[in-house]
């Protein structure tokens, strides 16, 4: 997929409209038309670091051709994605149990394709008292 196609996808994705990545990345709104119809063909380096950081994905992905997007990227550049891994590491073991059980049971391929019901439930800690 070559530059134009990628900015172009991810524009869409996020639902912006030019002005709208133009606002997001500081780049005037006319280069970003260029940019998606192939009229750029190297771009600078800012303006390359400005759509990668609007769009979190790495510069890489945007400059080469085949570069496929695998999770550790998005870990790298999605602060929602690390956030969460964030908090999923500090549950005990059971809450971590249930957490994926919860996931799981939103995923939409489940038993023919209807979502179940997942006990979501975690026994309460008693605390006690000094």
């Amino acid at each position: 997929m070559s530059l134009a196609e990628k900015i172009n996808t991810l524009r869409q994705k996020q639902d912006w409209s030019h002005s709208d990545l133009a606002r997001v990345t500081g780049i005037p709104q006319p280069t970003i038309w260029r940019l998606e119809k192939g009229n750029i063909k190297h771009p600078k380096a800012d303006t390359l670091l400005a759509l990668a950081s609007a769009f979190r994905v790495p510069i890489d992905y945007l400059v080469q051709d085949q570069y496929q997007l695998t999770p550790a990227d998005l870990l790298r550049t999605n602060n929602d994605i690390r956030e969460i891994i964030g908090i999923y590491s500090s549950l005990s073991t059971q809450d971590k149990r249930a957490v994926r059980r919860f996931a799981q049971s939103l995923n939409p391929n489940t038993v023919e394709g209807k979502r179940r019901h997942v006990d979501l439930s975690v026994r309460a800690h008693r605390v006690k008292k000094e």
